[in-house]
């Protein structure tokens, strides 16, 4: 309600807010998905909601990403913890800037929206593997270049056929 300076407001003059239902929170063209990430690949704790990560696993073949551009929608906490929903459920949204650990409590698993092709490759890491993240800078993603996380090419595959039978030899380079 408009006011002139000086006028008092009356409860029916404020309206409360509605807090938004988990699928109005997903970015258009994403998913939410579940993630459990290695305790010591970043300070989860310092992760606020809208940061944009890359996600790494770790595995005796070597290392291979599995999902880019992922964005921080909450976090998941044991049930005996509150969360920064007050209490009222294992899920806390955060809004931008709100860190993870505003809502005291360990986190367990990060909730983040990522492309749909990007569900399969992060539903198939093993639980021997271990699940790194990448945090892009906030001012390489103000100027539109986020930084390309990249391995070093070191060897080329060749393709070896013999009768009906292929392989793939790897030739270092």
């Amino acid at each position: 309600v408009e006011k002139k300076a000086g006028e008092p407001f009356n409860n029916r003059d404020v309206v409360a807010l509605k807090r938004p239902s988990l699928a109005e929170v997903v970015p258009a063209g994403r998913v939410l998905y579940t993630l459990a990430p290695d305790p010591q690949s970043i300070p989860v704790s310092q992760l606020r909601g809208g940061d944009r990560l890359d996600v790494l696993v770790t595995s005796a073949a070597g290392v291979r990403t599995v999902a880019r551009d992922v964005r921080l929608v909450g976090v998941m906490r044991p049930s005996g913890a509150a969360g920064a929903a007050g209490g009222k459920g294992v899920m806390s949204l955060l809004p931008q800037k709100t860190p993870a650990s505003s809502g005291g409590g360990n986190i367990t698993s990060l909730v983040v929206a990522v492309y749909p092709e990007s569900v399969y490759p992060l539903a198939s890491i093993h639980t021997s593997e271990r699940v790194s993240l990448v945090l892009h800078g906030a001012r390489d993603l103000a100027r539109g270049e986020p930084l390309a996380v990249q391995p070093v090419r070191t060897h080329h595959e060749v393709e070896m056929v013999q009768g009906l039978s292929r392989s793939t030899v790897r030739v270092r380079i």
